[in-house]
């Protein structure tokens, strides 16, 4: 049984993050909204599931080092492991992405670090100012 529910376990973690990705992408193409709105927080949030499934667990075993480290570590993975080799098979595009959201991205992340820097804990009014921002720029490049 245990080994039946290992195996079933990343299955439905590719499948449910796989589903969310296309329908998310589906329905905010629908909308009319603009590509960078698309990739930049939707694909994130799909690329991040198996952290979203396995990061409450090590907080709720009262180790918040190994989620926050779980988070962070998949992000840098995901930022400098994957467009490398990827770029290699095909040059990469990114129509709607600019500088200003690399450098809304690279804001985001180095505001992240003082806060854990504070007690190295993350509380949840600064976890909610931080997804404040998200949204603030997802909003602000809506109509693109």
């Amino acid at each position: 049984m245990d080994i039946g529910l290992v195996a079933a376990g990343p299955a439905v973690l590719v499948s449910g993050s796989h589903l969310l990705l296309i329908h998310s992408v589906s329905l905010t193409r629908s909308l009319g909204v603009s590509t960078a709105v698309i990739g930049l927080p939707m694909v994130t949030a799909g690329t991040g599931m198996p952290e979203l499934a396995t990061s409450p667990i090590a907080a709720l075993h009262r180790q918040a080092d190994t989620a926050i480290g779980n988070v962070i570590g998949s992000s840098v993975f995901s930022m400098l492991g994957i467009p490398g080799p990827a770029s290699m098979v095909s040059p990469p595009r990114a129509p709607g992405v600019s500088t200003l959201d690399f450098i809304t991205m690279i804001g985001l992340a180095a505001l992240l670090l003082p806060l854990l820097c504070t007690g190295r804990l993350l509380h949840r009014l600064e976890g909610v100012a931080l997804l404040a921002l998200q949204a603030l720029d997802s909003f602000v490049r809506w109509p693109q």
